[in-house]
């Protein structure tokens, strides 16, 4: 593959290559240039400073991108109000400083910078491997540093009202050359750490508005004291934090978890208190990262939970349910790894999990990941008194970017594939997840070959029927894809009764959840009136597939389907698999004092402990303007 080559690009010009080999700049990028260079195999060099306003895009699909390769320290820098984005399937280096500039990394290798971050620079890197600042972060900057897999070291202090958050799935090491002056985190600077490993600081903290917060799953040592007002919380899951001089001066504030893990000297009016400030329980464990793999990253609609899971399948049938239920065992012995439905992920509770210890709970919780790196909103909006502080968690957004870095699209198994990582954590027990939203269809049009024969009025003779239209749908199908297709619903049924188009009453405001998630979890909104029953009060028959992919028929007082004519349309309801009438009474299938009404209601609002809702009945009611137009007429139309 042949290489560009390119000279210096300066005085305001526009560049824009794409090359399969390498793309080599021989100087600098200067004067508001505007530049794009991107090679789909090879790398990206470019020799000198990327300076005066210019706006570059560099993407190495599969290669290193190296800025600032020769030259002085004033030749490899990034500087002078520049914008730079740089994408790298390799490594990203730069040879000297970000002064003044917007920069943002992501490399799937490691990101090296070979001098400070200074001067109001604004910096985002995020990488698969190790992220390494040569100098400082100072001058009031503002850095975000991600390593998924690996560590993030600075080289030396944090200071100037500079704010950084750290996270890294190894260690993380700030101040570790020079002198105390030079490994200090000072100056009403704000720093957040969350480390899968230890967490290093070379000396001291100090200044009444420094903010520190430092989570580490491993160890936590801080080289000298904590003093001057500064306020520090520190949490250690190894329980061990070393403090080599004492806690000092009115104002400092320190925070420490859990129990015993650092005792202090605390002098000169200081304060030190035990508390879970990160609401990590006694152990601190959700810091401490699952083992690292590649799989399906799952993620609720209000950001409270996420997790990379290795297997996900997508049934598109009653068969694909039962096999997906089964998987890899058979049905007198089906697999023990956990298994779950998942749905649109619209529940905020942790009941659509596939976890089994509360433990492991907490350590797929977005929310608790983000607690130590809440700030205040006094310390970004101007003018905000300290009693009008409240917290902000920057975390689902930082997660979301993550996520789009982290997932890659897998040409062979035809899958999109999430590396995990330190915001992207692994789940921390085999299980396998079931999404149902390819379950999605009408049944309709098989309701004929199941349906019970309506009650007779024993004067005329003639079928009874309810005061409403009994609807047979897969569970899969989303609220807002179930509102249109009962909306386009116009036919005769098989009695003779022309149905109109119709609609649920009350569905609550989840138009993303499945049908199935809904009812699981009992959402129902605020549309209640006396006559407006609530989603999970109109069930009236369910298909469930539980452990093993048996098969279950289950509806309550209102009979739905002709026990002869389900065996007959699915053969896999026997006497014991039919749940309905007068089944309480049965002596070798009821249970003494539950109806079958109560196992019903037990089904539909059971979070997914008793099996995968497969399909289900529920009533949907005409308005009051197709009323009068209810006739009976002969034929049917689905």
């Amino acid at each position: 593959m042949a290489t560009i080559t390119l000279g210096p690009i300066v005085n305001n010009a526009v560049v824009r290559r794409v090359n399969a080999g390498d793309i080599h700049v021989t100087g600098n990028i200067d004067n508001s240039s505007l530049v794009f260079l991107q090679s789909t195999s090879g790398n990206i060099i470019i020799d000198g400073k990327i300076d005066g306003g210019s706006r570059v895009t560099l993407k190495a699909k599969k290669g290193n991108v190296s800025i600032g390769t020769t030259g002085g320290i004033d030749d490899k820098k990034i500087d002078g109000n520049s914008q730079v984005q740089v994408i790298a399937g390799g490594s990203i280096s730069l040879g000297s400083y970000i002064h003044k500039a917007t920069v943002d990394f992501s490399a799937h290798g490691s990101i090296t910078l070979g001098a400070e971050i200074d001067y109001d620079a604004a910096v985002r890197h995020l990488a698969d491997g190790n992220i390494s600042i040569g100098g400082k972060i100072d001058g009031s900057s503002r850095a975000e540093l991600v390593s998924n897999r690996g560590s993030v070291t600075i080289q030396r202090k944090v200071d100037g009202g500079s704010k950084v958050w750290l996270s890294a799935a190894g260690d993380i090491r700030i101040g570790q050359t020079g002198g105390d002056g030079d490994r200090k985190i000072d100056g009403n600077s704000f720093v957040s750490a969350t480390a899968g490993g230890l967490i290093n600081l070379g000396s001291y903290i100090h200044k009444d508005h420094t903010v520190v917060d430092f989570a580490a799953c491993g160890s936590i040592t801080i080289g000298k004291g904590i003093a001057n007002g500064a306020t520090v919380r520190l949490v250690s899951a190894a329980k061990k934090i070393t403090l080599t001089d004492p806690i000092a001066d009115s104002g400092t504030r320190v925070t420490s978890w859990p129990p015993k893990a650092l005792v202090p000297t605390v002098q000169g009016g200081a304060t030190f208190v035990e508390s879970d400030w990160a609401a990590v329980g006694p152990g601190a464990k959700p810091l401490c990262l699952a083992k690292p793999m590649d799989g399906w990253w799952w993620e609720n609609w209000g950001q409270t939970f996420g997790y990379v899971v290795p297997k996900r399948v997508i049934p598109r049938s009653l068969d694909d349910l039962v096999k997906a239920i089964i998987g890899s065992g058979n049905v007198d012995r089906p697999e023990t790894t956990p298994v779950k439905a998942v749905g649109g992920g619209w529940s905020f509770t942790d009941a659509s999990l596939p976890i089994q210890q509360a433990d492991d709970v907490e350590k797929i919780s977005i929310l608790d990941k983000g607690r130590p790196g809440q700030q205040d909103l006094h310390d970004i909006l101007q003018g905000l008194s300290d009693s009008a502080a409240a917290p902000m968690d920057l975390f689902p957004g930082a997660v979301a970017r993550n996520s789009a870095f982290s997932t890659m699209y897998n040409q062979k198994t035809m899958r999109q594939v999430t590396k995990s990582g330190i915001q992207l954590p692994s789940i921390a027990s085999k299980a396998r997840l079931i999404d149902t939203r390819s379950l999605a269809c009408s049944l309709q049009c098989e309701f004929p070959n199941i349906q019970t024969a309506p009650p007779t009025d024993p004067t005329t003779g003639l079928p009874v029927f309810p005061p409403e239209i009994l609807f047979h749908v897969e569970a899969g199908i989303t609220m807002a894809d179930l509102q249109q297709l009962l909306d386009h619903q116009r036919y005769v049924d098989p009695f003779g009764m022309v149905i109109p188009r119709l609609a649920i009453r009350a569905t609550g405001g989840s138009p993303g959840a499945t049908l199935a998630g809904a009812l699981s979890t009992a959402t129902h909104g605020g549309e209640f009136r006396a006559d407006w029953p609530l989603l999970v009060d109109c069930v009236r028959a369910i298909h469930l597939v539980g452990p093993g992919g048996e098969q279950w028929w289950i509806e309550g007082v209102v009979p739905v389907a002709d026990p002869t004519k389900l065996q007959l349309r699915y053969g896999k309801f026997g006497p014991f698999n039919f749940i309905g009438g007068k089944w309480s009474a049965i002596p070798w299938s009821g249970i003494p004092g539950l109806e079958a009404q109560d196992v019903l209601d037990a089904v539909t609002v059971s979070m997914g402990t008793m099996g995968v809702i497969y399909s289900l009945f529920s009533p949907s009611f005409r308005s009051l303007a197709y009323a009068k137009s209810f006739t009976r007429q002969p034929g049917q139309i689905c």
